[in-house]
């Protein structure tokens, strides 16, 4: 799935096709439709969400990736709640506030249909915290307090802390870190920067060089049962720029629902400055509590995987 990354286009038109039946009732919702929305940004510089801190990267590719936790999108003015996305619970901490273990879904798969295990979630922390020689890591400033993270078992992962912090919880609810294969990892510590590969709610299906990125729904997505009445009667979702306001019509079966990206949509200014056009994290001299407060609030600012998952919930 060796996918090219070349030119730039003023934005990133991006298409997830969502295929499904229609509801039997008449007044309930309809599975499938289309919904089109826009980023307005260059071609992502690469698909690796360990490495890039700009929102043409996470709005486009966010929907084909799980992560450990996230911000509650039951809740997202808050800055200091948190869901399990692949873990079983938010654990309590112990040996002081320094261990946190993880216990892990055993019913996630990737999209080739290989099992997601405690040591695909390990592998892809200790690449963001410690990565390799020659792999960048955008965030790693954010967690200065993890110690190490291991995988006892296929089902549990733990971090252990070298200081108690409530800063961690945060800092690790990045949207960014997204969960890889480990086989692919220790293949080619590079392999997801041109090729993608996950676990969420929407499989990748195809990807036109700075033009647009596509995907179908995930049979397999874990979270079942979500809040059918909140799942929009759709067909199909396309990104792209729509002059003026957003257009909603009805959401029957077979339409359209097209939403624009607002221009400025990006984390706050002051958690970010361009380089070269591209937004990135500036930790400066910001304690871990402020750190972790900017990781969180990406996390809103970038939520729209978040909603993804109510328009795919594994249910055929």
């Amino acid at each position: 799935m060796g996918l090219a990354l070349r030119g730039l286009a003023a934005g990133l038109l991006t298409a997830l096709t969502l295929v499904g039946g229609v509801a039997a009732a008449e007044e309930a919702p309809k599975r499938g439709g289309v919904l089109t929305y826009m980023i307005p940004a260059d071609a992502p510089p690469s698909f690796d969400g360990h490495r890039e801190a700009t929102f043409a990267t996470v709005h486009a590719v966010a929907p084909f990736y799980s992560v450990l936790i996230r911000a509650n999108p039951e809740n997202p003015a808050s800055t200091a709640e948190f869901v399990c996305d692949v873990c079983t619970e938010i654990p309590e901490p112990t040996d002081g506030g320094r261990t946190y273990s993880f216990m892990i879904r055993n019913d996630i798969k990737f999209s080739d249909g290989s099992r997601l295990t405690a040591a695909d979630v390990a592998a892809s922390w200790n690449r963001i915290v410690d990565p390799p020689d020659g792999i960048i890591s955008a965030r790693r400033g954010y967690y200065s307090m993890i110690d190490k993270i291991e995988a006892p078992d296929p089902n549990t992962v733990v971090f252990h802390l070298k200081f108690a912090t409530a800063a961690f919880l945060p800092a690790i609810a990045d949207p960014y870190a997204f969960l890889y294969k480990k086989a692919m990892l220790d293949q080619d510590p590079r392999w997801f920067e041109k090729n993608i590969l996950g676990s969420g709610p929407f499989r990748f299906k195809e990807y036109e060089a700075g033009q647009s990125i596509s995907g179908v729904r995930n049979p397999d997505y874990y979270r079942k049962g979500l809040r059918r009445d909140r799942i929009p009667r759709l067909s199909t979702v396309h990104p792209r720029r729509i002059e003026g306001r957003a257009r909603r019509p009805a959401h029957g079966a077979g339409e359209r629902l097209e939403l624009r990206q607002p221009d400025h949509a990006e984390p706050p200014a002051q958690t970010v400055r361009r380089s070269a056009g591209t937004p990135r994290a500036e930790p400066g001299n910001r304690s871990l509590e402020q750190r972790a407060g900017i990781v969180a609030g990406l996390g809103h600012a970038h939520g729209r995987r978040h909603r993804f998952s109510e328009f795919a919930d594994g249910r055929d």
